[in-house]
């Protein structure tokens, strides 16, 4: 399913039908929150989760993250939505992302990488593999564990969108609650919702940045963009932004599963446009890999870049420290 664009909308009210279901979503998660009892992990947890329903920027956050603090017995753990496989087992880079979800195959390009369905499992998986940090991809929402520090990812363009609970709106749960278990903001891009004035003042927020690696961009070159994330237009700006507007585009579901026709469709476009085909990291590992060797297919690399990193680390251990039994 398509992100509803109205998520996103300042001001939006929902009808009576949406209230409802929202409402009905809302009562469901309280009952599922006070009937599960968390546990925390033995091993050091550190849980990168969001608010809103995809697109905040979770796993290059967490890749970000194992670069700046990861060690080689850091892991990361994700739940491999997508993937045929419930795990725990560990990722390789020669997996599929049928198997084991589109974002394991990015995070595992960064560093070790566990996918498991039931993260308690997962959890225990790692410390029994000699795992001595977890860096957990998503999962806030998940009330099985209780991980030592809730990192949560904002993106500034589009805040918390129109502040409604799914359906209504993008909400997974209600705004105060997620921000009562919130040790840490890492806030992407400008604050162009103003989201910051609503966070409690003992709340760090530290601010990152979108990084392309704009050297495979050729700018004499039109460009037919596709990507299949919760909101593709954000690639498409993306491209617009680095002086790249795309002559056309098109916009596919998160974790987008491509067939044969969309691709025989995509190549149809763009030789209609005599244009060349570009889409994103995350969608790319789910292409066929000769499309992307002979060119068919490019793929603009993107990371996320810490405004001040070594203040964002030392927060993180200094949390850590109180939070871990020698």
């Amino acid at each position: 399913m398509k992100t509803p664009s109205f998520w996103f909308q300042n001001g939006y009210h929902p009808n009576s039908l949406l209230r409802g279901a929202a409402y009905l979503y809302g009562c469901g998660r309280a009952l599922h929150v006070r009937l599960t009892s968390p546990v925390l992990p033995a091993v050091p947890t550190i849980c990168v989760g969001n608010l809103i329903a995809g697109g905040a920027g979770k796993t290059p956050v967490a890749c970000a993250l194992y670069h700046l603090i990861g060690t080689h017995d850091t892991v990361m753990l994700t739940r491999g939505y997508g993937g045929r496989k419930t795990g725990p087992a560990l990722v390789h880079v020669d997996d599929v992302a049928r198997d084991v979800g589109d974002e394991a195959l990015l995070l595992v390009r960064t560093g070790t990488c566990v996918v498991s369905r039931d993260r308690r499992a997962g959890i225990d998986f790692i410390a029994r593999n000699n795992g001595r940090l977890v860096i957990m991809d998503d999962g806030l929402q998940n009330r099985q564990i209780y991980a030592h520090l809730n990192i949560l990812v904002i993106d500034g363009a589009v805040g918390f969108g129109n502040g409604h609970l799914m359906p209504a709106g993008p909400l997974r749960e209600p705004m105060a609650d997620a921000l009562a278990r919130t040790d840490i903001i890492i806030l992407i891009g400008d604050d162009a919702r103003g989201v910051t004035r609503t966070i409690h003042s003992h709340i760090p927020v530290f601010t990152a940045r979108a990084v392309f690696d704009t050297s495979v961009l050729n700018h004499a070159k039109p460009y037919v963009a596709f990507a299949g994330l919760a909101r593709p237009q954000k690639f498409f700006d993306a491209l617009t932004h680095l002086g790249t507007p795309p002559v056309t585009t098109r916009s596919f579901a998160d974790h987008h599963v491509y067939s044969a026709n969309d691709l025989n469709d995509l190549v149809l476009l763009a030789g209609q446009h005599q244009a060349q085909l570009i889409t994103t990291e995350k969608d790319a590992v789910k292409l066929p890999p000769d499309m992307i060797a002979n060119g068919t297919i490019q793929v603009l690399p993107m990371g996320i870049s810490f405004d001040t990193p070594e203040h964002l680390k030392a927060a993180i251990f200094e949390k850590l420290k109180d939070r871990i039994t020698p």
